[in-house]
């Protein structure tokens, strides 16, 4: 009985936690118009095309600083300047 109230504990507890990373990634890469997160639990994926690797690795560092995010999954694609 008490293995199943704790799942489902657990069970109740891992949609909000998931929203409350997903709305701090936001916050953290708003400065990044190139820039979107999707949120699988605590795994946060940087998305997005972006034009310099500075603005890239400055992204995944902010977002590897919050707290709760387990891992961060760098799926952006570097731009080609346009001639």
């Amino acid at each position: 009985m008490f293995v199943v109230l704790c799942l489902a504990c657990v069970a109740h507890a891992v949609p909000k936690i998931e929203q409350d990373v997903r709305k701090r990634a936001n916050q953290e890469i708003s400065l990044f118009r190139w820039a979107s997160v999707h949120v699988d639990g605590r795994t946060v994926y940087l998305r997005g095309s972006v034009r310099m690797a500075g603005e890239q690795g400055w992204a995944l560092k902010r977002l590897r600083g919050l707290a709760g995010v387990r891992r961060v999954v760098d799926q952006t694609e570097l731009a080609r300047p346009e001639p």
